[in-house]
């Protein structure tokens, strides 16, 4: 999950800079062609963007890896339709799934099964925030809104369609004749009609959804048939809740707000997101509230986790590249902290919460002119955490590399 948003976000980052510099506004320029490299760059990063979406690292793809990430977990093998450039064809899917694969996965492991169906809406909204993060702190003033708000809509229609049967099942009923062999087949076909269906029944084994039409292999997807009115109730209900994420300045090309503008002594920046994620249990509904002053950068997040009919509270604090000074070394360092209760066991109908949180360090050292080492450390309990591929209690470790390519800024991404 982490790979895939850092190499999604370098894919926006590079392309979004080089067309911002291809149409670099002078204050020599009349205001006519002022208007013209305005709208050139606006289409520009249109275009780059629809060519992007059917292309490695574009925001489909990472979609598709969080998928793809929860199934290699549980060692599930699959296949990405976005690795093949299959430009302008539709709906890209994860395939190459056997059916025993997913039966053993939902037997074994159905906290993981209800968070794999889930997942790439996860991926859509970590990618946004990534961007949000680096536009804000390191100051690159990129064009992201039409990715913003395009990856916004289509997270949002996916989740509000989900619980109509004229949108949900014709789809099912289409790909079901295309679909001859189970290898070409999604891997659930709709994911919120089948986050939703896991989400109420994890105990029902997979291969108890009954055969294929075509009479080989199971019948994966999940129809809007298939959800009682409580569970579509339920599924309409996050629908009209995943509007929530369009409440952001930063989707409307509000990438600062300045502070006390007039008075460099007093000069800060602020913005916030709220952000709506499916989850393993439920939903986390959170408020994100981003903070600058001089060499300060603080993002804050509230937390409400809900699942069936309960709520549970979390918050989080993220100093993101303060300057430690180590001798005569500058060391960046970036840290998060997270507290929450959860549903005990990550369950759907349970009133019972688990104490979780989560602590992290990332540490840079330079290597080579505007490159950058770096180390990754977080440790987390039992709880769901967006971007994070682990259910249960976690170390991880990452070591990567980090590169400033504008020495006028402070342009980082791995």
């Amino acid at each position: 999950m982490n790979q895939s948003v850092n190499w999604s976000s370098n894919l926006y980052i590079g392309s979004h800079y080089a067309l911002s510099k291809l149409f670099l506004k002078k204050d020599t320029d009349k205001k006519s062609k002022r208007i013209f490299k305005s709208i050139g760059k606006q289409l520009s990063v249109l275009t780059a963007d629809a060519l992007f979406a059917y292309m490695p690292f574009g925001h489909v793809w990472t979609h598709e890896e969080f998928h793809r990430a929860i199934m290699t977990k549980n060692s599930v093998g699959s296949e990405d339709d976005a690795n093949k450039f299959m430009f302008f064809s539709g709906g890209l899917k994860v395939k190459g799934v056997r059916d025993e694969d997913l039966v053993r996965f939902k037997k074994s492991n159905p906290k993981d099964f209800i968070r794999l169906d889930e997942a790439g809406i996860e991926g859509d909204y970590q990618l946004i925030h990534n961007l949000q993060k680096n536009n804000f702190f390191f100051n690159q003033n990129l064009p992201h809104e039409i990715l913003y708000n395009v990856s916004t809509l289509y997270a949002i229609g996916y989740v509000f369609s989900s619980s109509r049967a004229k949108y949900n099942d014709s789809i099912i009923n289409q790909d079901n004749r295309i679909e001859p062999t189970i290898l070409e087949r999604d891997f659930v076909g709709p994911d919120l009609s089948a986050w939703c269906f896991n989400l109420f029944h994890p105990n029902i084994p997979f291969d108890s959804l009954g055969i294929h039409p075509s009479g080989v292999g199971i019948n994966r997807y999940i129809k809007t048939i298939q959800l009682n009115a409580d569970e579509l109730q339920y599924l309409h209900q996050q629908g009209n809740l995943a509007f929530l994420n369009l409440a952001s300045p930063m989707l409307f090309g509000f990438r600062k707000i300045t502070i006390h503008k007039n008075d460099p002594s007093k000069t800060f920046y602020i913005n916030f997101a709220i952000r709506h994620y499916l989850t393993s249990f439920g939903n986390d509904i959170s408020v994100n509230f981003f903070y600058q002053k001089k060499n300060q950068n603080w993002l804050f997040a509230l937390h409400n986790y809900n699942n069936y009919d309960n709520h549970f509270i979390g918050v989080e604090a993220e100093n993101i590249f303060h300057i430690f000074q180590l001798k005569t070394k500058q060391i960046p360092i970036s840290t998060r902290l997270m507290l929450w209760t959860q549903p005990n066991n990550q369950d759907f109908k349970t009133s019972k919460a688990d104490l979780g949180g989560l602590i992290g360090i990332k540490a840079y050292t330079p290597i080579y002119k505007q490159i950058k080492g770096f180390i990754d450390v977080a440790g987390k309990t039992n709880g769901w955490v967006a971007g994070n591929e682990f259910l249960n209690a976690n170390l991880s470790v990452k070591l990567g590399l980090s590169v400033q390519f504008d020495k006028t800024k402070t342009n980082t991404q791995h």
